[in-house]
């Protein structure tokens, strides 16, 4: 019935008694760690670890036969602490021998199970032959915590009393007048349990032990005794109180500059407290041994760098220039001239010239336009100082001479100082805010720490175009349910992926249009893969077959597709990244991935302010072990902020959902992506380029590392003027087998056609009037006029977004005030009529809250809900489910940046763009909600359009663009947003004051 085995034993349950079984079958059931049925028994054999032994309780223990050992075993030390023959050796009775964690006895005696405690501390006594004195110190550390959990264990005299400090941080204060200041360096010990550990500051690498800081003061004579050590591994020091200081070897390096730093000049002092960043040598120790070959060390995350690589900007918004209107025609600024003609505005506005020459126009010289381009200006060259009337940016020139400006003023008594047209208070609060800007340091240090890797940007040090053949160890196809079957495309897709996977291939990119399954053949893909990695001996597949990176909110509808095609025999237990605890089914087992984060237990929400700081955190990678989990759900911006903990993961396929999310290279999200130790890197999108060439750059940096080149390189061959269609070709040739792309109209021949059809509808009065309204606004403002598009764009929606009416006749005058909403109105009539179920893609909240009222007012349809941010995941389930179940004609209003994407909508037949996005890939997301695969009717979508007659509008130069990128996309790889240069040329001509 019972084996036991260097982990546990293994439990026969046909010859196991009923009651017993159903117990054993009962914790399994409920996820218990350490309890587990055998892959290779056919679902006859239990195993349980150790730890899973020592949680029975003692009814259950008994009743299979076991027993414990109950008598204290003493320890000994032999030779000398740190050296190659030091071990110490437990007193067993005579005649006993330990086979792992059990205890035979003499004469055929039932093995013992050795308790917990001394399982650990003999573990660690298997580690110290050859340890050098550091380790040998810590391995003591560790052991004392154990023995003080456990009477039965009773260590060498010496080693109980042995006071060892594990030091892995720092902190600096100063002391001392600011003319001759002094460090204070306070060593910050680890110690305590795993559970006990605090949150880490941010910008420290992740501690080899977890626990609570103990602060004090360094002794002097541990940097005395620094002075002269060579330090690259970590180092012992024996201090005068007789205790020991395990010093890891970037604190070491770091005490010996700061002993340096207390026998210095008052003035090199001074300069070191300026940027202590500048001095140090390292942020903190780091050791990458468990880290992929990619990951070369720690790094500051890059200036500026954005915390995520989003869905694309917004078009009002952009990001490489600025947009200005003077005297009727838009003038765009090159981001390379935004700093020179910033200084040329500023030096025109202190010499009084109204004026300043740019691109063959008189540009304004005021300070509207000063500040619109100093936040245009990159952000290492701009200072935010907080001023009463509100915040102002400036160049650190600028800065340097407002600080010389206030002192001036002070001394002349006078309160105020002008500067680019504002008043700042001659004040010593505000003398000081400039010098903590101008010192730099406070900002620098904000800037998190990140795993360093070998980005390709300027030259390609990280290249992996094929390894050597993976051997296929288990080929079955089984993957689906019984009763389930892929599409002829997706057949042939997962062959294509398995065949690059045993040939060695570092990863693919899988960007079939939206709507063909990708999802699904992913997941078939990873089932085979994680089939592999199990087939490995021990210790050689992974430690995580798959890991599923995507955005949050996508994580639970992948779960539910895992529920739906895939049996729980396969990825049967899941490691949840996501917020909350979904229900993973019959089955399977879900465990939440914060408890085993050492040093952060609880994972912050997705979208809070903790979610965005990267967390040097640590992962208990023997509980890992243990746990043996199949796949791992988690979002960009958590892996992100997880990076040092989850790189130390050994994964066999990383598939990235929606990977234009990380599509920006200097992203924290990208470089996470990319610092994760993974065999097989699969991208999913269905843009791999919206808004540059460089998007598809960075993601097949991901998949396949130096296929493109350096990015420098790539730069060069595919600039902005190169012909898309010459392009586009090249880059399908280079990327070769590793770019699978179908679109659905040569995939799917059985899907029911779809009909995307703009409604124009002229604008009544009341919108007339706001529209000429905010064309003369515009014209007359003289300034930047970003974020004007969104103004316009707002006004051809409704010139009165926001509408509370009480009856039918409100809110039908409320609906025709609108070409759009007017067209909707008439729309949905139809559909009503025809019984049909229809969602309404609209991004203003103010304009969804005024629907939902006046919709259910106006036409005879049920109350009418909102699919938004505002409601969470579970809330956003239940909401499509009871639209689905629903009977009879309803309408549901859905925000395109939430339910555009990653939901399948396929009950309803029936769409209306009221909003539509700048960028035809997101437009073709959302109408992916109802036409793909599951579709059965025709499809048909409608795009209303506000025109006025002898005039042209915002939504008719939107379509345009819209149908010619569109046309662009569907024909060769390119991008598909519409660039700056694109909305100058085409939006300029709307910023005109009407005759």
């Amino acid at each position: 019935m019972i084996t036991l085995t260097p982990t546990g034993l293994s439990l026969a349950l046909d010859a196991t008694p009923e009651g017993l079984r159903d117990e054993l079958l009962n914790l399994w059931a409920e996820g218990a760690p350490g309890v587990e049925l055998d892959p290779g028994g056919g679902g006859r054999v239990l195993l349980l670890s150790f730890d899973a032994l020592d949680a029975l309780s003692p009814a259950l223990f008994a009743g299979l036969g076991l027993r414990r050992l109950e008598r204290a075993v003493p320890l000994a030390e032999h030779a000398a602490l740190g050296g190659a023959r030091y071990t110490w050796v437990p007193s067993f009775p005579p005649g006993t021998r330990r086979e792992g964690g059990w205890l035979h006895g003499p004469g055929g005696a039932a093995p013992a199970l050795l308790p917990g405690p001394l399982r650990g501390v003999l573990d660690l006594a298997d580690q110290l032959p050859g340890a050098p004195a550091p380790r040998a110190l810590r391995i003591a550390q560790r052991a004392q915590r154990l023995a003080q959990g456990s009477p039965l264990v009773i260590l060498p005299d010496r080693i109980a009393r042995l006071k060892v400090r594990v030091v892995r941080r720092l902190r600096l204060d100063v002391e001392g007048p600011p003319e001759d200041p002094q460090p204070v360096i306070c060593l910050q010990e680890q110690v305590g349990t795993p559970a006990e550990a605090p949150q880490i500051e941010e910008g420290w690498a992740p501690p080899v032990e977890a626990a609570p800081p103990l602060e004090e003061d360094a002794p002097p004579e541990l940097l005395d005794g620094l002075g002269t050590i060579s330090i690259t591994e970590e180092t012992a020091v024996r201090q005068s109180s007789g205790e020991y200081a395990v010093l890891s070897p970037g604190v070491a390096r770091n005490l010996k500059v700061l002993h340096a730093v207390r026998r210095a000049p008052p003035a090199e002092r001074r300069r070191f407290f300026e940027n202590p960043a500048a001095y140090l040598p390292d942020e903190a120790a780091f050791d990458h041994a468990d880290y992929s070959e990619r990951v070369i060390g720690l790094d500051r995350a890059p200036k500026g760098a954005p915390a995520g690589g989003g869905a694309g900007r917004d078009w009002a918004t952009p990001a490489d220039g600025l947009l200005i209107e003077v005297d009727g025609r838009v003038v765009w600024v090159e981001a390379a001239e935004v700093a020179e003609l910033h200084a040329a505005v500023v030096d025109a506005i202190a010499r009084g010239q109204p004026r300043v020459p740019h691109a063959g126009v008189a540009l304004p010289a005021t300070p509207p336009i000063a500040e619109a381009l100093a936040r245009a200006l990159p952000v290492e060259r701009r200072l935010r100082l907080e001023l009463p009337d509100g915040p102002l940016e400036l160049l650190r020139e600028q800065a340097l001479e407002l600080r010389a400006a206030l002192v001036a003023a002070r001394a002349e008594r006078r309160e105020y100082v002008d500067t680019l047209g504002r008043r700042a208070p001659a004040t010593p609060e505000v003398e000081r805010q400039l010098d903590g800007l101008l010192a730099g340091g406070g900002a620098e240090r904000r800037r998190p720490v990140i795993l360093k890797i070998q980005d390709n940007e300027l030259q390609l040090a990280y290249a992996v175009d094929g390894g050597a053949p993976r051997p296929v160890l288990r080929p079955g196809l089984d993957l689906l349910r019984p009763g389930m079957e892929l599409k002829p495309h997706q057949v042939e897709a997962l062959a294509h992926l398995r065949g690059l996977w045993a040939r060695g291939a570092k990863g693919a990119l899988l960007c079939d249009d939206m709507g063909l399954g990708k999802t699904l053949q992913a997941l078939c893909f990873a089932v085979w893969v994680a089939r592999q990695a199990r087939a490995q001996p021990p210790g050689g597949g992974p430690q995580l077959p798959v890991l599923v990176v995507g955005p949050p909110g996508l994580l639970e509808p992948w779960l539910r597709e895992l529920q739906r095609w895939i049996g729980p025999d396969d990825l049967g237990r899941v490691l949840w990244g996501g917020d909350g605890a979904p229900d993973p089914g019959p089955g399977r087992q879900l465990h939440r991935l914060g408890p085993l984060l050492l040093d952060a237990p609880e994972l912050p929400n997705a979208g809070t302010p903790e979610a965005a700081v990267v967390r040097p955190v640590r992962l208990d990678l023997a509980a890992v072990e243990r746990l043996r989990p199949d796949v791992l759900f988690i979002g960009y911006d958590r892996l992100r902020s997880l990076q040092f903990a989850l790189a130390a993961l050994r994964v066999g396929v990383l598939v990235a959902d929606e990977v234009q999310e990380a599509k920006n290279p200097n992203s924290l999200r990208s470089r996470a992506l990319r610092a994760m130790n993974y065999d097989f890197g699969l991208g999913m999108t269905g843009t791999p380029i919206e808004n540059s060439w460089d998007d598809l750059w960075t993601i097949a940096d991901f998949a396949v590392p130096g296929r493109l080149g350096s990015l420098l390189e790539f730069r060069e061959s595919y600039r902005p003027t190169v012909a898309v269609e010459d392009g586009g070709r090249r880059l399908g040739e280079a990327l070769g087998e590793h770019l699978i792309r179908r679109t659905r109209a040569a995939a799917l021949q059985g899907l029911p056609p779809c009909t995307l059809r703009p409604e124009p509808r002229e604008m009544p009065p009341e919108q007339r009037l706001a529209w000429q309204a905010e064309q003369v606004r515009a014209g007359a403002s003289g300034a930047a006029i970003l974020g004007l598009l969104a103004s316009l764009s707002l006004v051809c929606l409704h010139p009165r977004p926001r509408a509370r009416p009480a009856d039918r006749a409100g809110a039908v005058a409320w609906l025709r005030a609108s070409a759009r909403t007017s067209a909707l109105l008439d729309t949905l009539d139809a559909w009503i009529a025809e019984g049909e179920a229809v969602l309404v893609f609209v991004r203003s909240r103010m304009v969804q809250d005024s629907l939902a009222v006046a919709l259910p007012l106006a036409l005879p349809i049920p109350p009418v809900e909102v699919f938004n941010g505002q409601r969470d995941m579970a809330e956003r389930q239940a909401l499509v489910g009871r639209f689905e179940r629903a009977q009879g004609p309803r309408v549901l209003l859905v925000s395109p940046e939430v339910g555009g994407a990653g939901w399948n909508l396929q009950f309803a037949a029936r769409s209306v763009l009221l909003e539509r996005p700048y960028n035809p890939a997101v437009e073709d997301q959302v109408i992916a909600r109802t036409w793909r695969l599951g579709q059965t009717r025709p499809v048909e979508v409608v795009a209303p359009m506000a025109v006025v007659d002898g005039a042209r509008t915002f939504d008719e130069v939107l379509n345009e663009l819209l149908e010619e990128k569109r046309a662009l996309a569907q024909s060769v790889l390119s991008p598909v947003a519409v660039r700056d240069g694109e909305l100058a040329a085409r939006f300029g001509a709307l910023f005109t004051t009407p005759a």
